[in-house]
């Protein structure tokens, strides 16, 4: 059987190497650590920079179809002013038209009127 102090200097360089074990081990833990953090700071700075490019985009985007939309409304506004314009127009037409036609009617009934009336009285005063 082993003497106590070969046991001890056993258990001792056993405890060294276990130590040296686990300090590589912890040591790998924190690179991979450190590099997990770096891509992840990496990935952050990536996602940021990408959405404020993309929010420019959608604000210029915003901008130039809200200036596209007013000015189609505003088109659209000219065009109904001129229609209505036109309408208006050819509605003045159509009433001095009508307005012609009855004062024609009325002329038209009142001569027969009148002639019926000379005929009648014609007959009646002979």
């Amino acid at each position: 059987m082993p003497a106590i102090e070969e046991l001890e200097h056993r258990v001792a360089r056993l405890e060294s190497l276990f130590e040296n074990v686990l300090k590589e081990r912890i040591n790998l833990i924190a690179m991979r650590l450190d590099q997990i953090y770096e891509k992840t700071e990496r990935d952050k700075t990536e996602i940021l920079a990408k959405t404020e490019k993309d929010k420019s985009e959608i604000l210029a985007k915003t901008e130039k179809d809200k200036s596209e939309l007013s000015e189609k409304i505003y088109n659209l506004y000219a065009k109904t002013e001129k229609d209505k314009t036109e309408i208006l127009d050819r509605i003045g037409i159509v009433k001095a038209d009508l307005i012609k036609w009855m004062i024609g009617l009325l002329v038209g009934f009142s001569a027969l009127i009148i002639s019926a009336v000379g005929i009648i009285l014609s007959f009646a005063l002979k």
